[in-house]
């Protein structure tokens, strides 16, 4: 027949596979193994960590501790100190204050004697400005260019200052309980250029706020962009970005947009009482007890146009929370978990050391945790 093939041969029998097909097939398991591997990894709750840094309180369990982009503010009774990222004190700066009150925005921070008349002003570089305000301080503001917002109050009425850097006064409002009532609470945009005040008014023998936006930018026709009366307390506002801001109410937030004149975007309200509040990188996260299989607790995320992100869920009976970047951590004295915005957990823990304040870290897995003797650094692992 001319042909040397077997009959097997021709019925299509089992052949050798060929060099090039093994190595495919070989790739094709490694990229499997790496891809489960990653899996694995990206959901992995770590459980333990270790201390990276670590520094002593000096005893002062009054100290206020702040991460920032710079490294560690420290802010205590006595003076307020700048520790870089990698250990080394930047500045200290001394002085008596009887009730410190500390802010803090991008690079900048603001301290003032609450009830006094001192405050200061820092940069990364250190002190770049002070002041002694002319009546009382009741708390303060800053923004990210450096430009601070205090309220004073005597007797009969209240005032907005707004400082620039060096110290210099820039713009004061006048409130007094007759015509706005008494600021509850105040925030700058990161350029400063615009101020929102959240007045209690308490006239007509209810409890109101009076909401009015500012703008002091260059140019600006009008300062007084927005007024608006509100039923019950608005206690914080944040600024979502330059020109978004929310303003917390006692069921819920209004999202607004910033320009020539202030306008209201958005309205979250919820019919469960608010646990907890966090605002983070243009992000709100609402906490609210849960009632079903998928935790004691839920987080709720919403962006800053108001659209609802992810729900996170936990069952830790925590007493605080705490936000940066992408990275929420909620705790109480003794343990913590971390999660991510996309609702991924990260990290469960427990301390031996009671926590009293616990803070993302500038790095993906790390955390700033305060008790009652150190301030330590740590990593999960």
């Amino acid at each position: 027949m001319g042909e040397n093939s077997s009959p097997a041969d021709r019925s299509g029998g089992s052949r050798p596979a060929r060099p090039g097909q093994a190595v495919l097939a070989a790739g094709l398991i490694l990229l499997g193994a790496i891809l489960l591997f990653a899996l694995f990894k990206n959901n992995q709750v770590y459980k333990s960590y270790e201390v990276q840094e670590q520094f002593s309180r000096g005893g002062d369990v009054s100290v206020i501790y702040r991460v920032v982009d710079a490294g560690i503010l420290r802010c205590g009774s006595n003076g307020v100190a700048m520790t870089g990222r990698d250990g080394s004190e930047l500045w200290d700066q001394t002085y008596d204050m009887s009730s410190p009150v500390l802010a803090c925005s991008g690079s900048y921070a603001a301290v003032g004697d609450r009830g006094g008349a001192g405050i200061y002003i820092f940069d990364a570089q250190g002190q770049c400005g002070s002041l002694t305000a002319d009546e009382p301080l009741q708390d303060i503001r800053i923004s990210e260019q450096g430009v601070a917002a205090a309220v004073l109050s005597d007797s009969s009425s209240s005032y907005i200052n707004l400082y620039d850097k060096t110290g210099k006064l820039l713009v004061s409002i006048k409130a007094t309980l007759g015509d706005t009532g008494y600021p509850q609470t105040l925030a700058l945009s990161p350029d400063g250029t615009y101020l929102a005040v959240s007045y209690l008014d308490l006239s007509k023998g209810k409890v109101r706020t009076q909401l009015k936006f500012y703008n002091f930018s260059e140019g600006a026709s009008e300062k007084e962009i927005y007024s608006e009366t509100i039923d019950g307390i608005c206690p914080r506002i944040e600024y979502l970005s330059g020109t978004k801001a929310a303003v917390f109410k006692e069921k819920g937030c209004s999202i607004y947009s910033m320009g020539d004149k202030a306008s209201k975007d958005k309205e979250i309200d919820f019919e469960e009482d608010i646990r907890s509040i966090f605002t983070v990188s243009g992000r709100i996260g609402f906490i609210f007890s849960n009632s079903d299989e998928k935790g004691k607790y839920r987080i709720r995320t919403y962006d800053s146009s108001g659209s609802e992100g992810r729900s996170i869920y936990f069952d830790l009976d925590y007493m605080n929370v705490s936000a940066a970047g992408d990275n929420i951590v909620v705790y109480n004295d003794t343990r913590a978990q971390g999660f991510r915005f996309s609702g991924r957990q990260i990290f469960d823990g427990t301390f031996e050391s009671g926590i009293i304040s616990m803070m993302p870290g500038w790095d993906s897995g790390t955390y700033w945790v305060v008790d009652d003797n150190n301030m330590s650094l740590i990593k999960v692992k």
